[in-house]
């Protein structure tokens, strides 16, 4: 009696268990659009989270690695992110190779002050390319020399272009007019950039820390005109 009495406690179990749903894996794209809104967000703690699920759900792609730049790059770790891009750039073809080089040339000129890892980049991208020209304005930027900046992003500034792509020159282009305190050509430059950025998680961070940048100068600006005013009565 006791046999019986276990065996048809073990086969209740073993039905039991069968009408329990099974819990697949969350999705990796779901989890790459929540990691992206919580960049997006500045949810540093989340995203890091939410990146760790991700990368137990599956085997890292291109995409992750990116998504790992971008995150690295966010916290201000400049050299974390430029090895994530690199290994992101190991991981594809084509013209997200070309992405990636510029992406890497933007962080080694703009945040790592590393140049001569720059031309390797742009040997790659050869001639007369957008991303080339942009890089080259902004080795030009890097040796203050804004005026000549201006002049190879006014070449490819009204081509036709990706918007990711065209929002990011027209960001170097307000970077360029910023340095030279053209304020008015700055602000344009910005709303045009911001009208193309859509939700690039990096770019619309770093046209936030410019334009506060401006409104800080253009304060600081009036401030001395008022001032100059008051002297010369």
């Amino acid at each position: 009696m006791k046999r019986l009495w276990a065996l048809l406690t073990t086969l209740t179990l073993l039905c039991g268990c069968s009408l329990i749903p099974s819990f697949s894996p969350q999705d990796p794209a779901e989890l790459r659009e929540k990691l992206s809104l919580a960049l997006l967000e500045n949810h540093f703690e989340k995203a890091s989270n939410i990146l760790t699920q991700l990368l137990r759900s599956h085997e890292a792609g291109s995409e992750d690695s990116l998504l790992q730049g971008e995150l690295r790059q966010r916290l201000n770790d400049f050299e974390g992110a430029a090895r994530h891009y690199d290994k992101a750039l190991s991981q594809v073809q084509g013209e997200e190779r070309n992405f990636l080089r510029h992406r890497l040339g933007t962080l080694f000129l703009l945040n790592l002050g590393q140049e001569e890892k720059v031309l390797p980049l742009m040997d790659h991208l050869g001639k007369g390319p957008a991303r080339r020209t942009d890089l080259e304005a902004l080795m030009l930027l890097k040796h203050g020399d804004a005026r000549k900046a201006l002049v190879h992003l006014n070449t490819i500034i009204n081509t036709p272009l990706p918007k990711s792509l065209a929002a990011e020159i027209l960001y170097h282009a307000a970077l360029a007019y910023w340095q030279l305190h053209a304020y008015k050509e700055c602000s344009e430059m910005l709303y045009k950039a911001l009208g193309l950025s859509n939700d690039s998680i990096l770019l619309n961070y770093q046209i936030e820390i410019l334009w506060r940048k401006l409104e800080v100068d253009r304060k600081n600006n009036s401030g001395r005109n008022a001032l100059k005013k008051r002297h010369d009565r």
